[in-house]
């Protein structure tokens, strides 16, 4: 009832139109290569979540979007298009099967380098080492090179600060302590395959890209962001016949500059942030919230959002401007 009441005052105030949720993966499995990474909803969470979205808002489209963005055509109130990133094989066997059946669109962001499972991403192999760390129980952990004089919470603190430009490190424990990064990606099969994407599309789905290997743009020069960008694009748009260009950023659009939306304007139609509920001044660049790391109720959680977004714009912090 408050969650109702708090939901029909902050609507009133201003609403959030389009409703852009991201996810990442649904699975009822303790996955081994995300599990330290971030809680995420299992399927009964999942399906709860979809079925207050689908009484609460009208799903669309990507080409809706994309009128939106390049004709200036007006979306329907309670807009919403679902996102997931980083192109998990649960995207195949468990979310496309219950948005399909349900009739809800969805975009899908990937990263070439990972698909078909060639490469594994960085955050990915330090919740492996993490998994394999604790799995010793705090034995031999403080006599292994890199984790000398730490105690096990201290390690895992370390692993899961290393950051893109220093993903080396992450290989060199693994050849440590005795992971095989090949032998898991073959085994396991952690990422989409060309097949199964090739499959979701004809399902109706939408794929776009996420940069060549989940980099962290904060970590790369402005030249290293265009060349991940645009070629990631082109290798999805190339692969899987697409004729748009989608591109959602890997971790944040935090401090990406003008010159960057500048010089991408003309081969990306809409890029996608992880802002919540701000508005970007870049009209094609479409800020997301976090549905998947809440454990509150779906209907509490979107009206806190609604309470939050009407802050912001009583306060007139709700746009981003670019330097």
């Amino acid at each position: 009832m408050l969650s109702e009441i708090l939901i029909t005052i902050a609507s009133g105030i201003s609403e959030i139109n389009p409703l852009i949720p991201y996810y990442h993966v649904v699975s009822n499995e303790k996955l081994p290569h995300i599990r330290h990474l971030y809680p995420y909803k299992n399927i009964s969470q999942f399906l709860k979540d979809l079925d207050y979205l689908g009484r609460t808002f009208k799903p669309i489209e990507l080409s809706d979007l994309l009128d939106f963005i390049k004709k200036g055509k007006n979306l329907n109130k309670r807009s919403l298009f679902i996102t997931f990133d980083d192109g998990y094989s649960e995207c195949y066997s468990i979310v496309a099967p219950i948005l399909y059946k349900k009739g809800i669109p969805a975009a899908f962001f990937v990263c070439p380098n990972f698909i078909d499972n060639k490469e594994m991403y960085y955050k990915n192999k330090a919740s492996l080492i993490i998994n394999d760390l604790i799995k010793r129980k705090g034995r031999d952990v403080e006599n292994l090179p890199f984790f000398e004089n730490r105690s096990l919470i201290e390690s895992m603190d370390m692993v899961l600060r290393i950051r893109y430009k220093d993903r080396h490190i992450l290989d060199e424990i693994a050849n440590i302590i005795g992971i095989d990064w090949n032998y898991y990606l073959k085994a396991k099969q952690p990422y989409l395959t060309s097949q199964q994407i090739t499959e979701m599309i004809k399902m109706g789905f939408s794929f776009g890209a996420h940069s060549l290997d989940h980099a962290n743009f904060e970590d790369l020069t402005i030249e290293e962001q265009l060349f991940q960008v645009k070629s990631s694009i082109d290798f999805i748009k190339k692969r899987f016949n697409t004729n748009y260009s989608i591109f959602a950023f890997p971790f944040s659009d935090r401090n990406v500059s003008l010159e960057f939306f500048i010089k991408t304007k003309d081969y990306v139609d809409i890029s996608f942030g992880t802002s919540g509920v701000k508005i970007d001044k870049i009209r094609s660049n479409l800020e997301r919230i976090d549905f998947e790391t809440s454990n509150i109720p779906l209907k509490r959680l979107y009206a806190r959002k609604l309470i939050k977004n009407s802050i912001y714009l009583a306060l007139g912090k709700r746009c981003i401007i670019r330097n």
